[in-house]
């Protein structure tokens, strides 16, 4: 066996039984919730989502995530597989690599879509350009009027979408993030 082969195996170990970890990311949120232990130091290096925060915590939420779309990221995290054995959402999958910024999952899931779920993709497809239309006019909106919204931050409180939309310093000046969240 050669050293990469040793060394992803170690890794699907460490993944398989995470001992020493230090950061717990609840993913969901009612019924479809489920909790996963992970190591700081292996979502740094593999993910920028998470190399990008100035300070890791020890637990993370992540509500608008399926937990089954979040487990397979998290098994390519550590062992680099994007095996499709279990009948999984694929776009679920395609959102929430984007959000984690994981470039590769994000065309590994468009081309797992386009080629194998055509009838999906051509249903949706009206959806998910809407979809990333309101995205990218939210950022707009948020990055042009960012001292306005920072005056009237109740709004945000009404409407989980909006607060989504924001960036992290402007939730953190907005000192309402964990608050809101608590609420849901």
């Amino acid at each position: 066996m050669d050293s990469i082969k040793i060394l992803l195996s170690d890794f699907r170990q460490i993944y398989e039984k995470p001992d020493d970890f230090d950061i717990v990311i609840n993913v969901g949120k009612g019924e479809n919730f489920k909790s996963f232990s992970a190591h700081s130091v292996i979502l740094r290096a593999r993910c920028p989502y998470f190399k990008k925060k100035k300070v890791i915590t020890s637990e993370y939420y992540l509500e608008n995530f399926s937990p089954e779309a979040f487990e397979f990221i998290l098994k390519y995290i550590y062992t680099g597989e994007c095996n499709i054995e279990e009948d999984i959402d694929m776009y679920q999958v395609l959102i929430a690599s984007n959000e984690l910024e994981l470039t590769y999952l994000i065309d590994y899931a468009q081309n797992y879509i386009i080629n194998n779920e055509e009838d999906w993709a051509e249903n949706n497809i009206i959806r998910m350009y809407i979809e990333d239309l309101l995205w990218f006019k939210g950022e707009c909106i948020c990055s042009s009027y960012k001292k306005k919204i920072l005056e009237t931050s109740k709004f945000l409180l009404e409407d989980y979408e909006v607060f989504q939309i924001l960036d992290f310093q402007t939730k953190r000046q907005l000192n309402v993030q964990q608050n809101y969240t608590k609420a849901f």
